[in-house]
């Protein structure tokens, strides 16, 4: 017991580093702090914009509103900046990390390497993003007189956490393909466009599309799940989301183990050839 608790503080503590390292480097280039920033701004006012336009025509749609809709946009916002500020950029390295050979550096560090590399190249540009998002989103709660009991605030927030675990996840699987196949960027930029599925309201996908979207590939975490607590419509099935986000985090760390096995031979089968040809250009 005391042995976890150790080593929960010294992950803390680590991660509390690595935030302080990159708010430090984040600060010696300023101008890209900002780029980053406005950058996330505009896509976020796009957004929110898109759903205006759209109920100043339609007062209604099967339902939904525009306090539906801007509290869905602020949801999608603060999750999916988050996911871009914490992780995205930090694993979108990896592969490059693993056809150079400078994993090596983060394997042998006395820390947990996928953290290390999750926490390399933080954005705070994105995660400020996240924060107005957030503040958006309780701001519309508040305007439009929603009753936001404590269970349903902590619940909303617990689901925009699982969001933000499952986005890493699946990210982070699909730069590990990287051990097999190098370069995979376009994996990267074909999950990008699934995201997008996330910030549209539920209703509009046909009903085989929003199963698979809430429980085999649960992309309706970025913001319909969450809102479902926080304006009281949410089911206990909700909740089986969960199986599906363990799923892919247990599919990722048997991913990871996989492509460090082949890592590790890679290397070895690198250094034989080569000590073969040393051999070769000596003694024959």
């Amino acid at each position: 017991m005391k042995d976890t608790v150790n080593k929960m503080m010294h992950t803390v503590k680590f991660f509390k580093t690595m935030l302080v390292v990159n708010l430090v480097n984040n600060m010696q280039y300023k101008i890209n702090f900002l780029m980053s920033l406005l950058i996330n701004l505009f896509s976020s006012a796009v957004l929110i914009l898109f759903y205006l336009f759209v109920f100043d025509l339609f007062q209604d749609i099967q339902g939904w509103d525009k306090m539906n809709a801007l509290l869905l946009s602020g949801t999608y916002i603060t999750i999916s900046s988050f996911y871009i500020g914490f992780a995205f950029h930090s694993l979108s390295m990896l592969p490059s990390y693993i056809v150079t050979g400078e994993l090596d550096g983060y394997l042998i560090r006395p820390v947990n390497t996928r953290l290390y590399l999750s926490t390399r190249q933080i954005d705070y540009g994105s995660i400020l993003s996240g924060i107005i998002g957030l503040g958006f989103t309780f701001f519309i709660a508040i305007k439009y007189q929603i009753n936001l009991p404590t269970l349903a605030v902590i619940q909303y927030l617990l689901f925009n956490f699982f969001a933000f675990l499952f986005l890493s996840d699946v990210i982070f699987i699909l730069m590990c393909l990287g051990f097999w196949f190098g370069d995979v960027g376009s994996a990267r930029d074909w999950f990008a466009q699934i995201i997008e599925f996330g910030n549209r309201p539920s209703f509009i996908y046909p009903k085989i599309l929003k199963i698979i979207f809430y429980f085999f590939f649960p992309i309706l975490l970025l913001g319909n799940i969450p809102l479902n607590f926080l304006i009281s419509k949410s089911s206990n099935f909700s909740y089986l989301v969960i199986v599906s986000i363990l799923c892919f985090h247990l599919i990722s760390r048997l991913i990871w183990k996989a492509g460090l096995k082949r890592y590790s031979s890679a290397e070895i089968d690198y250094l034989y050839s080569k000590a073969r040809f040393i051999n070769y250009i000596f003694y024959c």
